[in-house]
């Protein structure tokens, strides 16, 4: 699809190509408007396809460079771009589910399992709130907002769900920046929880390779604090004791 469209310049049918391309795809994470769009924004920039590569590093850098006409193509034009496409899912949900996305564009987005809204109804902080008491009421909206259910779970113990990781960044990069005080801790308050209980009700034999299936969440949060530093976001997230203690606990 990229070889097919982009500049006869960007590069040509030839092994480097063929893995650049590989990148672009990989960075949209297989979704078709988005390889659409990548390929506009490539032709726009009359750069290489290791060039773009070299520019748009990741997902967020893609997104804020992207337009609307970047998915319009004459000989079947898309109705939407990808950036109205993502941000129109966004602000359809309600309150509830839209608190329960921004949690989960702060943790691992391949395996976002069951457990943590469970634990979270363990505890006292978190369990008041609407979207944990009934989670189960507002998840289902999300699986028609590119959260989808886990079905090969191979090396899995637990069930869980994924979010697409374009989804994931436009969250992060358009949500405002005084609810993601409130919703950081409530994910580290979260993953901890998850954490503890699970170590206190299992043997202690057991207990580390289940506490692992959590560190990925942890590495997630700790990444997205270091980066909103720099990102210039109005309001910076304070790092709270819970976030010390989750770090401190994943360390050992």
């Amino acid at each position: 699809m990229i070889l097919r469209q982009i500049q006869d310049h960007a590069g040509g049918k030839t092994e480097e190509t063929k893995t650049e391309a590989r990148k672009v795809v990989a960075r949209v994470a297989g979704l078709p408007l988005g390889i659409q769009a990548a390929i506009g924004l490539i032709n726009e920039s009359h750069l290489t396809l290791k060039q773009y590569n070299q520019k748009y590093t990741d997902g967020r850098t893609f997104l804020r460079a992207v337009e609307r006409d970047h998915t319009s193509r004459p000989f079947d034009p898309y109705p939407q771009g990808l950036r109205e496409t993502l941000n129109d899912t966004i602000k359809s949900l309600g309150g509830s589910t839209r608190r329960l996305l921004e949690i989960f564009s702060l943790l691992d987005p391949d395996h976002i399992q069951d457990r943590l809204w469970e634990a979270a109804t363990e505890n006292d902080t978190l369990r008041t709130f609407d979207y944990v008491k009934n989670a189960t009421d507002y998840l289902p909206s999300l699986y028609n907002s590119g959260i989808v259910r886990n079905v090969d779970e191979v090396g899995q113990r637990l069930t869980s769900v994924r979010m697409h990781r374009l989804l994931q960044d436009c969250v992060r990069l358009f949500s405002s920046d005084d609810s993601f005080q409130q919703t950081f801790e409530h994910a580290v308050i979260m993953v901890d929880t998850a954490m503890g209980s699970t170590y206190f009700k299992t043997a202690h034999q057991t207990a580390p390779q289940q506490l692992r299936e959590y560190l990925p969440h942890v590495q997630m949060l700790h990444d997205f604090y270091h980066a909103q530093l720099t990102e210039g976001r109005t309001h910076k997230i304070i790092p709270t004791m819970h976030f010390i203690r989750l770090l401190r606990k994943s360390a050992t």
